[in-house]
């Protein structure tokens, strides 16, 4: 399943990421970068998940299952950019600014401890397909993958809970299609992380994870495809030639009843 699901998805990331770049040609907006960010890491978390190309890195590095930290920590820096991605949109730029610094520093944090327990667990053998399933009764990697799965969870959570109720006051309505298409994405995703943290709890009770092991990537899948399609569907929507190009106050152009800011990507 993977060596199918994952290129092809890399491959609409990639894709999506060619079309969000021609909005940078007019003026990189931090909602702009963040897009073109997160498409990125998403190409780079699928690409490195695909069965070949995981093995390629284990042989050219060394180091087994070096694409498993790669891709764990683009997905949660994903998570992240598209929290950062929201706040720009919902709240006026100070506040924007002011929560963006918090989710920043629980973003390094993440990152460090998930560099820090990988390296801990010590060496393992190549899993190109199953590394979960085969460490999650390891301590250590247990330990790592509730970190990972708890800051991915944080952030979906926090995508699903900005992004819905703010489409109800955006003006555009490729706009309003394209964050509600991002929070079902977003809860697609907390799916693949509820199943993630079963095989972590299963695994120290002596369960067989393996059962489980064809929901992960489907639902992980599907939330990556729907993030794509929510984050590039104004560029694309009919009437909407930018994402980006957001809606000032007024009825034709809406605002953000929470904050009153008009969204100017």
């Amino acid at each position: 399943m993977n060596e199918v699901l994952y290129p092809a998805l890399a491959a609409v990331a990639w894709i999506g990421l060619a079309v969000k770049i021609r909005d940078l040609g007019r003026g990189r907006s931090p909602s702009r970068v963040a897009v073109c960010a997160a498409l990125a890491l998403l190409g780079s978390t699928f690409t490195v998940s695909t069965p070949a190309v995981w093995g390629w890195l284990d042989r050219i590095t060394g180091v087994a299952n070096l694409a498993a930290l790669w891709a764990h920590l683009s997905v949660v820096a994903f998570s992240g950019t598209v929290q950062l991605l929201v706040l720009w949109w919902v709240y006026p730029a100070e506040a924007a600014r002011k929560r963006t610094r918090t989710r920043l520093a629980f973003l390094v944090v993440t990152g460090v401890a998930l560099v820090v327990l990988f390296l801990a667990a010590g060496p393992t053998e190549p899993r190109t397909t199953d590394f979960v399933a085969t460490y999650a009764g390891h301590p250590i990697f247990a330990a790592y993958l509730l970190v990972y799965l708890s800051a991915f969870a944080l952030g979906m959570v926090d995508v699903v809970g900005l992004c819905w109720p703010y489409a109800r006051v955006a003006g555009r309505s490729w706009l309003r299609r394209g964050l509600r298409t991002t929070a079902v994405g977003a809860a697609s995703g907390l799916v693949y992380s509820a199943v993630r943290v079963a095989d972590v709890i299963g695994a120290q009770v002596g369960a067989d994870i393996r059962r489980w092991e064809p929901i992960a990537p489907p639902a992980a899948s599907l939330g990556a495809l729907l993030v794509i399609l929510g984050l590039t569907m104004p560029a694309w929507g009919r009437g909407c030639p930018s994402f980006a190009g957001g809606c000032a106050a007024g009825g034709s152009t809406g605002s953000s009843s929470r904050s009153g800011r008009t969204c100017t990507g």
